[in-house]
């Protein structure tokens, strides 16, 4: 990869309950280590340090101060594993868990469409209207060429369409689920409630597997993530009584 950009998903920085239960030194070192696995080609922090990591987030030891962001910050990569959120083998690698997932994984709902226009904008490049020659072949060829690219367009929504399986949806849904929170909250039901219930949603159905390769809903014979949405939902309504928090329908496209 080796690029100084990558994926960051900020709704699960605000809803994430592995996130929201670190103090505030441990996400600063957090954040230093997505940075670390951003410069490698497989997300594999080599030899990683805890002193380096703290360095590297410009957390330093006051002698003067006991009990200092210093000594809050030590043990940060052993919290991180307890909490599922790296894997470090016994060379002292670092693996953020899911990192190279979300970096090149499925792709979210709005860049297929960018990557599918500009698919059709390079199909429509290659459309040019030759001139009228008095050759048979070549005007057949002028002929066959427009219902050439209307088969290749054709053919090209269906895989758009063919793609969008039960699996490939629940896909999108845990790698961008704004869209889905925004829909909920345009049907009224209370924003607290929604992010809260849906990153605990997304923090169960995510759970790593012990061999640590698969998510819990991967395990699943089938998951529709819209019906176990809407279930997990009404379950809260149900206990709370309150059945303003349970969605009519949830639609994820």
């Amino acid at each position: 990869m080796n690029s100084h950009w990558f994926k960051f998903y900020g709704q699960d920085w605000l809803t994430d309950i592995k996130v929201i239960g670190l103090s505030l030194v441990d996400r600063m070192c957090y954040l230093t280590l997505l940075c670390l696995a951003s410069t490698t080609d497989d997300g594999v922090i080599k030899k990683c340090k805890e002193e380096s990591i703290i360095g590297l987030t410009h957390i330093y030891k006051d002698p003067t101060v006991d009990g200092d962001y210093y000594d809050q910050a030590k043990g940060c990569l052993q919290r991180y594993q307890d909490n599922g959120m790296i894997t470090i083998d016994n060379d002292g690698n670092v693996t953020v868990v899911n990192f190279m997932r979300r970096q090149e994984g499925a792709l979210t709902g709005y860049e297929r469409i960018k990557k599918y226009r500009e698919k059709q904008k390079e199909v429509q490049k290659k459309v040019e209207v030759k001139p009228k020659k008095a050759n048979d072949n070549e005007m057949i060829t002028q002929m066959i060429t427009p219902d050439k690219i209307r088969e290749d367009k054709i053919r090209e929504d269906n895989s758009i369409v063919s793609e969008c399986t039960p699996s490939q949806i629940s896909k999108f849904f845990f790698l961008d689920p704004e869209c889905v929170i925004q829909e909920m909250l345009a049907n009224g039901l209370p924003e607290q409630t929604v992010r809260f219930e849906v990153g605990k949603f997304i923090n169960y159905w995510t759970e790593l597997n012990k061999s640590g390769k698969k998510q819990r809903w991967e395990l699943e014979k089938t998951f529709e993530v819209k019906k176990r949405l809407g279930t997990w939902f009404r379950n809260i309504a149900n206990k709370q009584g309150n059945y303003s928090t349970a969605p009519k329908a949830v639609r994820i496209s």
